[in-house]
């Protein structure tokens, strides 16, 4: 009888979601890049490194993501696309919003208010949670693989 485990467990789960939060960073490093000229601001306005700062913004991607990971897809096995992307979706807003409130720790919620600053912020969260889903399915399909070539190893 072929049926599903209901939670993925051992080396190649931890593996698997350490290996998504070290992809989540790079693709977080590469968002960041891209959208230099708005967050390069952004990382001066809160005082980060302006030497380091795609690194900086990017690392909380790394936790967050390969927690998000471990809770969505490996604890409970599920190996298609949709937990993938709500993977990449909920990584990049979490990793978003931990950066938005700093921002206002620093400047306070008035600044957030200031339509320019929350139109900014809208951007930069849209395109962190489009980049997220799509990075995200090319990390699944991966998973996929890996579970099906160990499966026809197994049988």
């Amino acid at each position: 009888m072929d049926s599903e485990p209901l939670v993925s467990s051992g080396r190649p789960a931890r593996r698997w979601a350490l290996c998504a939060g070290g992809y989540m960073f790079i693709c977080a490093t590469v968002v960041g890049i891209v959208l230099s000229d708005i967050l390069s601001l952004f990382a001066e306005v809160i005082s980060l490194s302006t030497a380091y700062w795609p690194i900086i913004v990017a690392s909380p991607a790394f936790v967050i993501g390969a927690v998000i990971w471990w809770v969505i897809v490996e604890r409970r096995a599920l190996y298609t696309y949709f937990p993938g992307a709500l993977f990449g979706l909920t990584t990049a807003l979490v990793t978003g919003i931990l950066w938005t409130t700093q921002f206002i720790r620093v400047w306070g919620f008035e600044m957030v208010l200031v339509p320019e600053v929350a139109l900014l912020i809208a951007i930069v969260l849209g395109a962190a949670a489009i980049t997220g889903v799509f990075t995200s399915v090319p990390l699944m399909y991966a998973r996929r693989r890996f579970t099906q070539n160990r499966r026809s190893e197994t049988q």
